[in-house]
């Protein structure tokens, strides 16, 4: 029988997007609990090199980062993103010591956004962790090698009394993202770009073992940052979900930070290109949003919409 053919111009997708952010959220207005605040446009003092030598903390508590040598100092970038500056990591020998202190000695509920590029994946990614050797005492954040999904270990720095949870959203190199995470009780939960992306139970104890909190690595440098981070707030509670969206929407317009695109692709049975005249054809469609959710795909042929589907997996058969 002869073949006909079937052309598929494509699916489009429709996501789920951030509520719509006004001006007036550049300005942090969720300042109660805020242990620890760093932003690259105040309280930077830099070298004639334009390296860190002080990123004064913002907060009332005084948690100020700084190097422990010339060699560990980072640079300061005065146009990063959106007009606004950032500090950048070499992913070799940077970081930045907070030495400890109760304010940030966060054995409890916590929650921590921060504005981030990251270079690349090649190996673990840190922004900021307070452990002991490799272990959380209380908090370790970093990004896994290659897939980019973030993770969020506590724990009291020993091997006893340790738990994580992953994220399910892959973070992209190269774009600025608004990123971070909150643990209200025993959950835990992964946020990018103001969408909830994956949580999971902690039940270890976390516990402070008095080492300093460090920005770009951790205690034993097994994570390195390679990028830019331009702001940073750590609460030493879980953020009710309103302030939430205060925090993210003040971080998202200051560093116009927008929703990043959904990623599909389209597969067929029979694969084609050829089919017989009678045939039935699946078109299924694999779809993900990065930093938000999928609400429908719309499939097109020759241009026009022919189906629709709005739940995993996306397909329709012709």
């Amino acid at each position: 029988m002869k073949p006909a053919s079937l052309i598929v111009v494509g699916a489009t997708v429709m996501m789920s997007l951030f509520p719509v952010a006004t001006a007036n959220a550049q300005i942090l207005t969720v300042t109660d609990n805020l242990q620890l605040w760093l932003k690259a446009d105040a309280g930077v003092v830099t070298n004639a090199a334009g390296a860190v030598t002080l990123w004064a903390d913002q907060s009332p508590n005084a948690n100020h980062a700084a190097p422990t040598a010339d060699a560990s100092a980072p640079l300061w970038i005065p146009n990063a993103q959106n007009g606004e500056p950032a500090v950048r990591f070499d992913g070799v020998d940077d970081y930045l010591d907070v030495v400890s202190s109760p304010s940030i000695a966060i054995t409890g509920d916590i929650s921590s956004f921060f504005v981030v590029k990251f270079d690349d994946f090649t190996t673990y990614r840190a922004v900021w962790g307070k452990t002991l050797v490799n272990y959380p005492a209380p908090t370790d954040y970093y990004v896994q090698p290659g897939s980019g999904i973030p993770t969020v270990f506590r724990g009291d720095g020993s091997q006893f009394q340790v738990g994580g949870v992953n994220g399910t959203g892959h973070l992209r190199s190269g774009t600025y993202s608004v990123v971070g995470f909150e643990m209200a009780g025993t959950t835990l939960t992964h946020y990018l770009n103001g969408q909830a992306a994956g949580s999971g139970e902690i039940t270890a104890q976390p516990g402070d073992a008095g080492t300093p909190l460090k920005v770009g690595s951790r205690d034993d440098f097994g994570t390195r940052m390679k990028g830019e981070i331009a702001e940073l707030l750590i609460y030493d509670v879980a953020l009710s979900d309103n302030d939430r969206d205060s925090v993210i929407n003040y971080l998202k317009v200051k560093y116009n930070i927008i929703n990043l695109p959904p990623t599909i692709t389209l597969a067929s049975a029979p694969a084609g290109p050829g089919v017989n005249a009678g045939d039935l054809i699946t078109l299924t469609a694999t779809a993900a949003d990065p930093d938000g959710s999928i609400a429908r795909v719309d499939f097109l042929a020759n241009g026009q919409p022919v189906a629709a589907a709005t739940t995993n997996p996306y397909s329709m058969t012709a």
